[in-house]
């Protein structure tokens, strides 16, 4: 029930998918959009690691049929450039002084 609140804040949709014999259809829809919003998620706070469009990212990771623990593992030296690429963009930044706001 809470995948339908989240999406339709409505729990009528069972009924209609109920008496329009199409319940297995619209639980598998919504198992697929959740699936898709928490891929969606991972991508977004894992997109600093590669340059790849969400599209050609998502089928890599669907392609792997079983978790591989290896995907999860950078290089130390990739790691390296990762934090050098951060710290760059973090030395430019300069928080607005209380003075210069007002």
């Amino acid at each position: 029930m809470d995948l339908v609140f989240k999406r339709y804040q409505n729990p009528y949709f069972f009924d209609l998918a109920i008496e329009n014999s199409k319940l297995i259809e619209f639980v598998d829809m919504l198992l697929k959009k959740q699936d898709e919003e928490k891929l969606w998620e991972i991508y977004v706070a894992t997109a600093i690691f590669n340059e790849k469009s969400f599209e050609d990212w998502k089928k890599e990771v669907l392609k792997a049929k079983t978790y591989n623990p290896k995907m999860q593992i950078i290089s130390a030296k990739k790691s390296k450039e990762i934090i050098a690429k951060s710290e760059d963009i973090l030395r430019g930044f300069k928080p607005p002084n209380d003075r210069e706001v007002r």
